[in-house]
């Protein structure tokens, strides 16, 4: 069976570099929020923490976390 890749599997291969102290203070702030509170939900869902978790092991085995 060929497996085939997603394109957030693809984006996990490239690099992009950015220069976090440009951006100001309130906006990092805001961004991290709101990445939180999508986390926390996707971890109420059923079968989400179990998700995320096997996304996080995946990630680490291949160096990629």
């Amino acid at each position: 069976m060929k497996k085939t890749t997603t394109n957030i599997e693809q984006k996990l291969n490239d690099t992009i570099n950015i220069d976090v102290s440009l951006i100001p203070n309130h906006v990092k702030e805001d961004l991290a929020a709101t990445i939180l509170g999508c986390v926390r939900e996707y971890k109420r869902q059923p079968g989400g923490a179990e998700a995320l978790q096997a996304t996080i092991k995946e990630l680490e085995a291949g160096g990629r976390l």
